[in-house]
């Protein structure tokens, strides 16, 4: 998921996967790329420019990125030489979403409120 309006192009050898965040005259200093098996997270500062699951897994160690002019590009090392049939797995970004727990009192309650309101709809 792209959290800023930033636009992102990718391409994809059997080897790599290739992102592109066009973000005009970024510091290096202040770029942070972070990388699972499964998921990216790219930050500028306190902007987070992308944070999302990868459609296939690749290998953390060997993420590399360079800081240009117009754009940030991250090289991701494939775990294997399959295809991705696109760059985020949206699904599993919805499901984890839907699992968070709020950290406050008040997200809580809510978040029961909305539980209860769904299973009571449900007994009708």
């Amino acid at each position: 998921m792209v959290c800023s309006l930033v636009k992102l192009e990718y391409y994809q050898t059997p080897s790599n996967v290739v992102i592109s965040l066009f973000e005009k005259n970024a510091e290096e200093s202040k770029v942070s790329v972070n990388c699972e098996s499964k998921r990216l997270k790219v930050t500028y500062g306190d902007r987070i420019l992308l944070n999302t699951s990868l459609c296939g897994e690749v290998i953390p160690e060997t993420v590399s990125y360079s800081v240009k002019p117009k754009k940030i590009e991250i090289t991701l090392k494939k775990k294997d030489s399959n295809n991705w049939s696109e760059l985020e797995d949206k699904y599993k970004d919805e499901m984890d979403a839907k699992k968070r727990i709020p950290t406050d009192k008040w997200g809580a309650l809510k978040s029961m409120k909305t539980k209860l309101k769904q299973k009571m709809l449900m007994e009708f």
